[in-house]
């Protein structure tokens, strides 16, 4: 599908810009790479996926987010594959 988005970027603070767009599903996509055999083999999985715990101060959030990408890269020179959540997130009990 496709249309019209002329009012999206300034819905996200942008400048009132007219624009088009499309889309298409990513099953459609992943049968057409398939078929020509253009998928890239990819490993088994993610051994760790990291991610910081937001408190709603944007400082401690970004100091959180700055020990995570270290806690990352000592996960991953030993080996591991990690996966970085880059969105601080707020546990559900607070």
């Amino acid at each position: 599908g496709g249309g019209r988005y002329d009012r999206l970027l300034e819905t996200f603070g942008g400048d009132p810009l007219p624009a088009v767009g499309f889309g298409f599903g990513d099953a459609v996509i992943m049968e057409l790479l398939e078929e020509k055999k253009l998928v890239p083999e990819t490993s088994a999985g993610v051994d760790v996926v990291a991610f910081a715990l937001a408190t709603g101060d944007g400082d401690e959030d970004a100091a959180s987010l700055k020990a995570l990408a270290g806690v990352a890269a000592t996960l991953r020179s030993s080996g591991a594959s990690v996966d970085v959540v880059l969105e601080p997130k707020k546990p559900k009990w607070a």
